[in-house]
């Protein structure tokens, strides 16, 4: 996930925990970069995302706005009394993702592992969420959100903007 920075005096950073692998990761890109020689060419990700409709990457980015208001009410209110996991893991695969493995979606959710799967479990039997195996890693599963969840999350956030205007 990528962290913004806000404009907000309220909003301190954070400090970002890193796992191994994103650190791996990590070095990984940065070696590719310097071997780019400043020939940088732009993958299918990123002209899939420069495809996006204007309507899709606002949506995207009201949900992006939603978590951070989420965010900041936790911090000043704690997490235990708005203790929605399922709700910050849909608004995450939704403006974040395409997809996230389990652990991760977990630690951006701000949820135990058990927790998130358990959510998990429910957005899937509702046909919100779908879950692939990883090619590379056996024990990792990637979870994305469905057709159906990508369409009500979209329902949800341009009837909010609507209802806001």
């Amino acid at each position: 996930m990528t962290e913004t920075m806000s404009d907000d005096p309220a909003v301190k950073p954070q400090a970002i925990q890193l796992t191994r692998r994103d650190i791996d990761d990590a070095k990984r890109l940065l070696a590719l970069l310097a071997g780019a020689e400043g020939k940088i060419v732009i993958g299918p990700e990123d002209a899939e995302e420069r495809s996006t409709p204007p309507a899709e990457r606002a949506s995207q980015q009201a949900a992006l706005n939603l978590l951070s208001r989420r965010r900041r009410r936790h911090k000043i209110f704690g997490r235990a009394m708005f203790g929605e996991p399922a709700w910050e893991m849909l608004l995450l695969l939704y403006s974040v993702g395409p997809r996230e493995t389990v652990g991760r979606l977990a630690e951006l959710a701000y949820a135990s592992k058990s927790t998130a799967i358990r959510w998990i479990d429910y957005l899937e039997s509702q046909g919100l969420v779908c879950r692939e195996a990883h090619p590379t890693d056996k024990r990792a599963i990637f979870v994305e959100l469905s057709d159906k969840g990508k369409q009500l999350i979209r329902l949800y956030l341009f009837d909010t903007a609507r209802s806001e205007t």
